[in-house]
């Protein structure tokens, strides 16, 4: 009997040295995953900006920096984010930045070697884009435009812009470098879809109705919007 509770305490005293032991390495990985995160988030906000404005009349900061390129489709164009933050932890990836982080687009053109701005200042908050290619059929796409969704109004005039302020939502032609509203203050755009080499298929909601409309990238024009039936 003593030898079997000597071998029984033996076993479990294993057992319970493994358990200590695979508690310790998760432990330590843990501690050595949240130490890498410090370190990363630490080294990502304190990079120097590139540019700091200072608004005149409430003296708040704004830092801002360049983003990575975005290749667009074709290969002639480059698009480049300008990213900000009130607090100096500037983003870099047009992926990863938070809504309403971008506050301007560089369009970089490879064959004229040209630089243009989308806007002349950085007054606005860009929440999403999307590429408008000239045809929709090809196997090897070529982006033409952009559409856009911005905040451009402190509507409730808190001093930020967001997206309860009311959403507009513009065309970008990349050749021309023209800018060409779609539609304004919107609550929220549910779909945009390109229908063929010219037109975008929008459908959206405003005042808590829903609605949709198209937009001609050719001649710029909105048609006439239609009420979406919700069925009750």
């Amino acid at each position: 009997m003593g030898l079997f509770t000597e071998k029984y305490d033996r076993i479990l005293w294993r057992i319970n040295g493994l358990i200590l032991l695979l508690a310790g390495i998760g432990l330590l990985f843990g501690m050595l995953y949240i130490g890498v995160m410090i370190l990363r988030d630490f080294g990502r906000n304190h990079r120097r900006p590139d540019l700091v404005t200072v608004d005149q009349a409430t003296q708040k900061k704004e830092f801002l920096r360049l983003g990575y390129g975005r290749p667009l489709a074709g290969g002639q164009y480059v698009l480049i984010p300008l990213t900000t933050s009130s607090d100096g932890s500037t983003s870099f990836s047009y992926k990863g930045t938070r809504s309403g982080d971008e506050k301007n687009y560089l369009v970089v053109n490879k064959i004229d070697k040209t630089l243009s701005w989308v806007w002349s200042d950085s007054k606005i908050s860009i929440l999403r884009s999307e590429v408008v290619h000239k045809e929709i059929s090809n196997d090897k796409p070529i982006a033409k435009g952009l559409w856009i969704q911005v905040v451009s109004k402190d509507r409730d005039q808190n001093e930020k812009l967001e997206e309860e302020d009311g959403i507009d939502l513009l065309y970008y032609d990349l050749a021309s470098q023209e800018k060409a509203p779609i539609l304004e203050n919107l609550d929220r755009v549910a779909s945009i879809e390109q229908i063929n080499a010219d037109e975008l298929m929008i459908l959206f909601i405003r005042e808590g109705s829903g609605y949709w409309t198209t937009f001609n990238a050719r001649t710029n024009k909105t048609s006439s919007e239609s009420p979406i039936n919700i069925p009750l």
